[in-house]
């Protein structure tokens, strides 16, 4: 099975299912490389949000927080940030990076 991963929840020797390409279309990591610590970097150097992996659907549950998430608080937490980027287009990947990020960033009190 296949899924995708965001990067900050890649940890190495994860399977990529898919090559993984920079916002340019160049080949950072083929398709069938296990993940490495450099690989992680360089996912992070070029901007890589999420790469896909082979593995099961545990792992992209276990590593997103807001896929647990009570949908009353999840609604009300996309209701904020939809406020928050009204402005923004969210087509682009690094407002919707940037608007996920504040999503988790805004439930990491909620659940401490």
């Amino acid at each position: 099975m296949v899924v995708s991963v965001r990067t900050f929840d890649l940890k190495p020797g994860m399977v990529v299912a898919r090559d993984v390409k920079d916002l340019h279309g160049r080949l950072l990591v083929p398709a069938g490389a296990k993940t490495s610590a450099k690989h992680l970097q360089i996912f992070k150097i070029w901007g890589v949000s999420e790469v896909f992996i082979q593995g099961d659907s545990n792992i992209v549950k276990k590593a997103d927080p807001l896929e647990n998430l009570d949908p009353e608080l999840r609604k009300e937490i996309e209701k904020e940030m939809q406020t928050l980027f009204c402005r923004h287009d969210l087509k682009n990947p690094f407002s919707k990076e940037l608007m996920n990020l504040c999503m988790h960033r805004k439930l990491k009190p909620a659940s401490e």
